[in-house]
């Protein structure tokens, strides 16, 4: 069932094919019923008042003959859906030679996205031993215990460590959830230390 943000307009689309060919020159209809009160949409109808207990069907338009041969569209305007109800039957009709019955069940209302994860940056800075930017040094992230969760924006994810290397300017920055225990490794400057990732957006590890 597909699912479509309230008040939109949305796309019933039909193909009509013979033998693998689309089809032109078809005259099919789609029939749209209101399953909140079995009222059927009627864009004969004055705007505002396109919903009625009479049975009615609306003519579907090709979308384009030469290039989209036997795709046909209606265009149905939720926003003529005053009692602004969820579920609808939409049923596609085509008679004749290409005779062509389906139906299909749509929804409108609010879309499901998925979970926003509390990431944290953590950031810093590798030097060498005469205080200048190392570049390309190995950084190491690994979660205690081993589970990780991250937006895998960053290079070298693995299964239960992080990993990612110094830019030219000898800085790095890796997301990782909030209030995890890593153990943090910067191998180049002897850096080995177990922190915690604190709750905020970002944090500097030579902070923590």
């Amino acid at each position: 069932m597909n699912r479509y943000p309230i008040s939109e307009t949305v796309n019933l689309d039909l193909t009509i094919e013979a033998a693998g060919v689309g089809q032109t020159g078809e005259t099919p209809t789609v029939v749209i019923q209101r399953l909140s009160d079995s009222y059927y949409y009627d864009d004969q109808l004055a705007s505002g008042s396109r919903f009625a207990a009479a049975y009615a069907d609306n003519a579907m338009s090709e979308v384009d003959a030469t290039n989209l041969a036997g795709l046909y569209r209606y265009q149905f305007p939720h926003t003529e859906d005053t009692t602004a109800s969820e579920l609808f039957l939409v049923r596609y009709i085509n008679t004749g030679g290409n005779a062509k019955l389906v139906d299909e069940t749509i929804a409108f209302g609010p879309l499901r996205t998925a979970a926003t994860l509390d990431l944290c940056n953590l950031y810093g800075t590798v030097l060498d031993l005469n205080g200048a930017a190392d570049a390309n040094k190995p950084v190491y992230v690994t979660i205690i215990p081993n589970t990780i969760l991250t937006t895998g924006s960053k290079p070298g994810i693995s299964v239960d460590r992080l990993e990612t290397f110094t830019d030219i300017n000898g800085g790095f920055s890796i997301d990782i959830l909030r209030s995890l225990v890593v153990r943090l490794q910067i191998p180049s400057m002897g850096y080995d230390a177990k922190i915690t990732i604190p709750d905020q957006a970002s944090a500097n590890f030579a902070d923590l």
